[in-house]
């Protein structure tokens, strides 16, 4: 069976201290909740979305 790696995208995110709700204007403004210590990711096309910590952690590393 053949095996992918995902591409290297650079993304803007940010980890947040305290819950509540991003609005993704990509998918119709759609409200979606977060939770203390999740990242908001703004991708590619500028759509925003909450990531776990540790989910976070082991699919992205630091760029200086």
């Amino acid at each position: 069976m053949p095996k992918f790696r995902r591409k290297v995208v650079i993304v803007d995110a940010v980890q947040m201290k305290e819950a509540g709700e991003i609005q993704d204007s990509l998918h119709s403004m759609v409200s979606i909740p977060y939770e203390a210590g999740d990242w908001i990711i703004t991708g590619i096309k500028g759509e925003n979305y909450p990531c776990k910590d540790e989910v976070f952690k082991e699919i992205y590393e630091k760029v200086e």
